[in-house]
C-alpha cells in the first residue's frame, strides 16, 4: 500500500454507525456482509498518510469522518490555527478536510421560458418541435395537466421516504388542488418481477395513491430512458413546478443540482448535501423529512407564491456555474497547489530544492496517542513498526528510486487516459516542486466526478 499524499472520498458510502442505528442487521451480521472493519481499518491508514481529504458536503465531515480515530475537527482547527501563527505543534498532525463539490456538465441545458399554456407561441417564423414522447407518457395520468408539476426522482427505496411525500400531497387538500405529482421510480414491466424492497415500497406508494383518491393527480410512468431524464425536467419547469427530494437522508444530490439546471425551484431535505447546495444556490425551501406537514407546507409556499418562485429559478440559474466541471477543476487544482506534502522526499526530484523535516510534520497524532494500527508503509508496501518513520522506512529500502518510478509511470499512464484535455492546465501548476503530483491527483478528481470510490484504499 502507498503512502497517498492525498484521499478523495465519495459521499454516497454509509457509515457503520448508519447502519447500526436503521436496526436492520447486527454488528457481526454488517461486518459479515460489508466487510466493513477491514474498510474502516483502510480508511484510518489513509487518514493517517494523507495530507488533505477532499469531501463532497460538510456533512461528511461533521458526521462521517469525525467518527474515525485518524480525524477530528475541533483539533483540527485548533492545530491548523498553531500553524498559521507559528507555533509548534511538536509533530501532531491531522489531515485537513476541504469540501470540494462534484463537478457537472451544463453547456449543453438551455432553460426554457416558455410554459405549458403556450407563452412560446408555433408560428411559421417560430415553428415550435414536436412534444417528446415522454411528456404525453406523463401527461396522460392528470385530469388537469396544465397545474404546476411537484417532481419527485428517485427508486423505491425506503431511505427516499417517497411514501412521506404522497402522504404530504394526499392530505393537503390545497396543495392537491394547485398541483399534480410526478413519481419517477425507475423502470418496471411487472411489480412481482422486482426485488422484494422496492415491490413492496411501490405497492405501499400505490395503497396510498388509492386511499387518497389520488387519480387523476400523481402520474407513476412504467418507462423512461436516461435520454428523457433532461425532458422531464423541462416538462416540470415549463408548468412552473417544484423539484422534490424529501430522502431521511441525501449524501450529496446530483438531482438537486441538475432540476436547478433546468430552472426548476427545489423543495429538499436538510439532511446532507442539500443544505450545502442550498447555501450555494439559494433556489429553495430545506424541511425535516420526518415532518409531513413541513414537506406539505414548503411545497405549497413554493407553488401559490409566484415571485418566490422565479426568484429561486433565477438564483438556482445564476448560481449554478458554481456547481460546473470546470469549476471543480479550478478549485481542485488550486487546493493541490497550495498543499505541502509531509513526505518531501516521495514528491521530490533530484534537481529539486532540498526541503528540510521541518517544513511539515512527520509523525501523526494518532501515532503520538497510540490511537491507530501503530504501523506505517513503506513506498512500495513492505510494514516497518510503528518506532521508525516513513521517511526512515524509505531510505531503507535496496532500490527505492526504482520502485517510486515504477508506481509514478503508472499513475501517469492512468491519469493520462483519464483526463484528457486537461493535462496543459495541471501542467500549470505546481510543476517545479512537484513534478509528476498533478497526474495522480486530478485522475482521483475525475473519478470522483463519476461518483467512484477513489479511496487508495480499494
Amino acid at each position: 500500500m502507498c503512502q497517498w499524499f492525498l484521499l478523495a472520498t465519495h459521499s454516497g458510502e454509509i457509515s457503520f454507525e448508519q447502519l447500526l442505528k436503521q436496526g436492520r442487521q447486527s454488528r457481526e451480521e454488517i461486518n459479515s456482509t460489508y466487510k466493513i472493519m477491514r474498510r474502516i481499518e483502510a480508511e484510518e491508514l489513509s487518514l493517517d498518510a494523507s495530507e488533505i481529504v477532499i469531501t463532497s458536503t460538510r456533512q461528511e465531515i461533521e458526521e462521517q469522518w469525525r467518527l474515525y480515530d485518524g480525524f477530528d475537527p475541533v483539533l483540527e482547527r485548533k492545530l491548523r490555527a498553531r500553524i498559521k501563527r507559528g507555533v509548534s505543534c511538536h509533530g501532531r498532525f491531522m489531515p485537513r478536510m476541504i469540501v470540494i463539490p462534484p463537478g457537472m456538465e451544463f453547456h449543453h441545458i438551455v432553460p426554457h421560458d416558455g410554459d405549458v399554456d403556450g407563452e412560446v407561441q408555433k408560428t411559421e417564423d417560430n415553428p415550435a418541435s414536436p412534444d417528446p414522447p415522454i411528456w404525453s407518457e406523463i401527461m396522460r395520468f392528470f385530469s388537469n395537466p396544465r397545474k404546476p408539476m411537484i417532481l419527485a426522482l428517485a427508486r423505491p427505496d425506503p431511505k427516499k421516504n417517497i411514501t412521506t411525500l404522497v402522504k404530504a400531497f394526499g392530505e393537503c387538500r390545497p396543495l392537491r388542488e394547485l398541483a399534480n405529482l410526478t413519481l419517477v421510480m425507475g423502470n418496471r414491466d411487472d411489480i412481482d418481477e422486482m426485488s422484494g424492497t422496492s415491490a413492496s415500497m411501490l405497492l405501499s406508494i400505490l395503497k396510498l395513491i388509492d386511499k387518497y383518491d389520488l387519480y387523476g393527480q400523481v402520474a407513476y410512468p412504467k418507462h423512461h430512458k436516461q435520454s428523457d431524464v433532461p425532458e422531464i425536467y423541462r416538462l416540470a419547469a415549463k408548468t412552473k413546478g417544484v423539484f422534490i427530494n424529501p430522502a431521511f437522508i441525501e449524501p450529496f444530490g446530483l438531482t438537486l443540482i441538475e432540476a436547478a439546471a433546468y430552472g426548476l425551484p427545489m423543495v429538499a431535505t436538510k439532511n446532507g448535501g442539500p443544505v450545502d447546495i442550498h447555501r450555494v444556490l439559494d433556489n429553495g425551501l430545506l424541511v425535516d423529512p420526518h415532518d409531513q406537514q413541513s414537506i406539505a407546507d414548503a411545497l405549497l409556499k413554493l407553488v401559490s407564491d409566484k415571485q418566490l418562485w422565479a426568484r429561486c429559478r433565477q438564483n438556482g440559474l445564476k448560481n449554478i456555474h458554481l456547481f460546473s466541471w470546470p469549476e471543480h477543476c479550478r478549485n481542485y487544482l488550486s487546493r493541490i497547489a497550495s498543499c505541502r506534502p509531509r513526505q518531501p522526499q516521495w514528491q521530490r526530484s533530484d534537481d529539486s530544492p532540498d526541503i528540510s523535516d521541518s517544513d511539515s510534520p512527520s509523525d501523526s497524532l494518532r501515532d503520538i496517542h497510540d490511537l491507530s494500527l501503530n504501523l506505517k508503509f513503506s513506498f512500495d508496501g513492505d510494514k516497518n513498526e510503528g518506532g521508525s518513520t516513513l521517511d526512515n522506512a524509505l531510505d531503507s529500502e535496496e532500490n527505492p528510486v526504482n520502485e517510486k518510478k515504477k508506481l509514478e509511470n503508472a499513475i501517469l499512464t492512468l491519469s493520462k487516459g483519464a483526463i484528457g484535455g486537461a493535462q496543459k492546465a495541471e501542467h500549470n501548476i505546481g510543476t517545479g516542486k512537484f513534478p509528476g503530483i498533478q497526474e495522480e491527483e486530478v485522475y482521483f478528481c475525475h473519478c470522483r466526478r463519476y461518483n467512484l470510490r477513489c479511496s487508495p484504499s480499494y
